[in-house]
């Protein structure tokens, strides 16, 4: 056995034990589930399709045998977006190509697992959550739950809808079926919402953090374009002109479930044009030579504070293409 092969096979072992070890983590500390992909993705590129996805599969296998149901949902949930990064990664496909498939896995793989929760549990995914939020409640003293409530209710009070009397008064066993009803409400408006930018975020962020530590290991990858650079495909504001007119209409004849798309669409949209418009301020900050640290302030300060402005930016920038007529001027 060659030398290369020997460091495949030690690779592959290593990050087969780091990702069983992680997997075993989600049963004390959940968050350290969301480094099991960069692992694995590493392996895959790095070993190839044989070693990295034994790997891969035996981490979640090895799981199995600590618990059987936590393991089926988190194999559901990201092998899908473990294999297409490193997919991506390997064929060295463009940064764009390769962040619409990332994040395209890790809606699969969402979908995958809240199927593989409902044929475990018998629940939907809102029950589940609304049921787990009423089971960790009931685990604190009555004067933590008394406070949690009393800072779910804020707003209501602020707004005059309760009373700060009235909260004060409510029962911990009480509280803790209202705080439930305000999660379910809050899930069946949202929940579409919060899985597809979700998704958007976590499919680039594991392409981008998997990139980077191959691009530092040597590895050869795909140059990613400056921020500024960064473009929506032609005509993406027709495609969502369309989908909220469809989904308005939709919700004016009170056709179920179309205010919810409606309001999904529009959040989903509006959060992909925001980054559109960033990168088109971006631009025109580093006409002007402004320094990098400065741009992210500004970024930072824009998107919080002036998103609903930004978003008709990005609209008109991929209407218009202004990028591309500056350039064209320059040209001249």
């Amino acid at each position: 056995m060659d030398k290369i092969k020997k460091e495949e096979y030690k690779l592959a072992l290593i990050a087969y034990l780091a990702a069983a070890a992680l997997l075993f983590m989600t049963l004390y500390f959940p968050l350290a589930a969301f480094a099991v992909p960069i692992i694995l993705i590493y392996a895959i590129v790095k070993c190839g399709w044989y070693l990295g996805g034994t790997a891969a599969l035996l981490s979640f296998i090895t799981f199995l045998l600590f618990d059987f149901g936590t393991a089926c949902v988190l194999a559901a949930a990201f092998l899908p977006v473990i294999f297409a990064v490193s997919f991506v990664l390997r064929e060295k496909k463009r940064f764009r190509d390769s962040i619409m498939i990332s994040c395209a896995s890790v809606i699969a793989g969402i979908a995958m697992a809240v199927g593989v929760l409902g044929l475990i549990t018998g629940m939907s995914v809102i029950d589940y959550a609304v049921e787990s939020l009423g089971n960790s409640l009931r685990m604190f003293d009555d004067v933590y739950i008394k406070t949690f409530y009393t800072t779910m209710r804020t707003a209501d009070i602020a707004m005059g809808s309760i009373t700060k009397a009235a909260v004060d008064a409510t029962p911990a066993a009480q509280a803790i079926i209202i705080i439930q009803d305000m999660l379910r409400q809050m899930l069946n408006l949202a929940l579409v919402n919060i899985i597809i930018i979700y998704s958007l975020i976590t499919g680039f962020l594991y392409y981008i953090i998997t990139r980077a530590v191959l691009k530092k290991r040597k590895a050869e990858v795909v140059d990613i374009p400056p921020f500024s650079r960064w473009a929506l495909p032609g005509r993406f504001w027709l495609a969502y002109i369309l989908s909220y007119i469809f989904a308005a209409i939709g919700a004016s004849y009170a056709w179920p479930s179309f205010e919810i798309l409606e309001l999904t669409i529009y959040n989903v949209y509006a959060f992909v044009f925001i980054i559109q418009g960033l990168s088109l301020l971006d631009y025109l900050y580093k006409t002007r030579k402004m320094s990098t640290g400065p741009r992210i302030v500004l970024h930072i300060a824009g998107g919080l504070i002036l998103g609903g402005i930004i978003v008709w930016v990005g609209i008109f920038e991929n209407v218009a293409g202004i990028r591309k007529r500056l350039e064209a001027r320059k040209a001249v």
